[in-house]
């Protein structure tokens, strides 16, 4: 056989070899993902709402943090299982891109009755099933608030709406400015 023909040959079957492992590694990184989404819907959403996840929006890094950080206060998820998960948040929840525009003026601060009345909520209803460390590390904005508090209701707190509407302001007002301090 000549010197073209078996150039041929080996150029056509490295471009075959090459097809072959996109494929398999095509396969195998969809079963990645299937494997971090299955984990996520497991061990993730028996504790949360998939708002508080989408609302994350962190880095491969942040989420490994957070996921490392569940590991500890105890979420069920195998050493192994952490990097499929992990994969999984940040390629189906990255974080946004910073926005130049400027921020929306702040809301009026609710009355100091409110906020009290919030706090004492806050200590008698909400610290009795969790740590104040535990919810004071969240890294909720007043909507993700609304829906944290909506959602403990479905899971059985006994709250009203002039209740829910008072420890929503302390959560997202009061409570945020005590953790920076």
């Amino acid at each position: 056989m000549n010197k073209l023909k078996r150039r041929i040959i080996f150029v056509s079957l490295a471009f075959a070899l090459t097809l072959i492992a996109c494929k398999n590694t095509s396969v195998s990184n969809n079963a990645s993902s299937n494997h971090g989404e299955a984990i996520m819907k497991a061990q993730c959403l028996s504790c949360h709402g998939d708002d508080l996840i989408t609302q994350q929006r962190l880095s491969k890094p942040g989420w490994t943090k957070e996921v490392e950080k569940m590991m500890r206060w105890g979420a069920e998820v195998k050493d192994s299982d952490k990097e499929p998960l992990v994969a999984f948040l940040a390629a189906n929840y990255p974080s946004r891109p910073f926005t130049k525009e400027p921020a929306p003026p702040p809301a009026p601060a609710p009355d100091a009755k409110i906020i009290a009345h919030g706090k004492t909520i806050f200590e008698t209803k909400c610290l009795t099933c969790h740590g104040d460390d535990i919810v004071k590390q969240q890294r909720l904005s007043k909507t993700g608030w609304t829906k944290e508090v909506e959602k403990m209701m479905r899971w059985g707190t006994e709250i009203s709406d002039e209740e829910k509407a008072h420890l929503i302001d302390y959560l997202s007002g009061e409570l945020k400015l005590t953790k920076s301090k």
